[in-house]
C-alpha cells in the first residue's frame, strides 16, 4: 500500500521547505470520504506562521492520485486558503505550484526542497511607455479586463469572466451580439478547441462556460461560487484560447496605434524557481 503527501506552499516562501515524519503539525483534521480517512494539517514556520497545508491519503499500490480524490484535492485547497485569508491574514496565498510524493504507508520519510527564486530583468523603454500611455489611455477600460484576465491571483472564473466581458464590450456594444463576428473570431480556433477536448459550437462552449463561473442554481436564486472540479478542468483548458482570441480582437480593434500581446512578466513576479529535491525515505 502507498500513500501521497500532498502539500501547498503559503507565500512567500521560505528558502527550504522540508517534511519529515517526525513533523508536528500546528493542526490535524480528518476527512472522511467514502473510501478511506484522509488527513489534512497545517505546518508552521520557526516564526509560529503557517509554512504549508498537507493532504495525506492512500493510494492503492500505485503512486499515482486517485481520480475520484481530484475534487477533493481543489476543495480542501480553496477552504484552506479561505480560512487563511478569515482567521490569519486577508492578504495571504498560496505558491501556485503544488509538491506531492508518495511513500509506502506508514513509513518514516524526510522530504525537503532548496528554492531559489530565478528572477527575469525587462528593460523599461521610456519612449514606448509614453506612446502606450497616450494611445491606450481610451482602451484603457479593454486592457485592464485583459490583464484581469491573465492575473494568477485572481481566482479562475473571475478571470474568465473578465475576458467575456472584454469580448462583449467590443462584439455586444448595444446589447445585442453581433453573432457573425462572434463567430467569426472563434472560427480560426476550432482546431485547437477541439483538440483540447470541447465538440460543440465554439459559440455555445463560451457561453456555457461563463453561466458555469457566474451562477449556481440554488432554487430559483443564483451566485458567484467556486467552480467544481471538471467546470475547472474546462475553464482551465479554454481560457487560454479565449486570451489568444482576445489579443486578435483588440489588435484588429486598436489598429496600428496599439499592440497587444503576450508580454513578459513584471520582476516583481519570479519567472521560475531553481529547486533542488531532497528525498529521504
Amino acid at each position: 500500500m502507498r500513500e501521497c503527501l500532498y502539500c501547498w506552499l503559503v507565500e512567500p516562501i521560505r528558502p527550504r521547505f522540508l517534511d519529515e515524519s517526525s513533523a508536528a503539525p500546528a493542526v490535524e483534521i480528518p476527512i472522511h470520504t467514502k473510501k478511506q480517512i484522509v488527513r489534512f494539517a497545517v505546518f508552521l514556520d520557526e516564526n509560529g506562521l503557517p509554512a504549508y497545508g498537507r493532504l495525506r491519503f492512500t493510494c492503492g499500490n500505485a503512486d499515482e492520485i486517485p481520480n475520484e480524490l481530484m475534487p477533493l484535492l481543489q476543495a480542501v485547497r480553496e477552504h484552506f486558503l479561505t480560512l487563511l485569508r478569515l482567521d490569519f491574514s486577508a492578504n495571504v496565498n498560496l505558491f501556485p505550484r503544488t509538491i506531492w510524493w508518495f511513500i509506502d504507508y506508514g513509513a518514516d520519510y524526510s522530504y525537503g526542497l532548496d528554492m531559489r527564486p530565478l528572477y527575469s530583468a525587462p528593460v523599461f523603454d521610456s519612449s514606448n511607455f509614453q506612446k502606450l500611455f497616450t494611445s491606450g489611455f481610451d482602451h484603457r477600460e479593454e486592457l485592464r479586463l485583459l490583464l484581469d484576465g491573465t492575473d494568477t491571483r485572481i481566482p479562475l472564473q473571475y478571470r474568465y469572466l473578465s475576458l467575456y466581458r472584454l469580448l462583449e464590450l467590443v462584439l455586444r456594444p448595444d446589447r445585442e451580439w453581433k453573432k457573425r463576428d462572434l463567430c467569426s473570431e472563434l472560427q480560426p480556433y476550432s482546431d485547437r478547441l477541439k483538440a483540447a477536448g470541447f465538440l460543440r459550437n465554439p459559440v455555445n462552449t463560451l457561453h456555457e462556460l461563463r453561466d458555469g463561473c457566474a451562477h449556481i442554481a440554488n432554487g430559483q436564486e443564483f451566485g458567484v461560487t467556486h467552480l467544481r472540479f471538471k467546470q475547472t478542468k474546462k475553464v482551465e483548458k479554454f481560457l487560454p484560447i479565449l486570451l489568444d482570441v482576445c489579443l486578435s480582437l483588440l489588435n484588429k480593434k486598436f489598429g496600428a496605434s496599439l499592440t497587444v500581446g503576450r508580454g513578459p512578466k513584471p520582476m516583481a513576479e519570479p519567472t521560475s524557481f531553481a529547486l533542488n529535491e531532497k528525498v529521504f525515505q
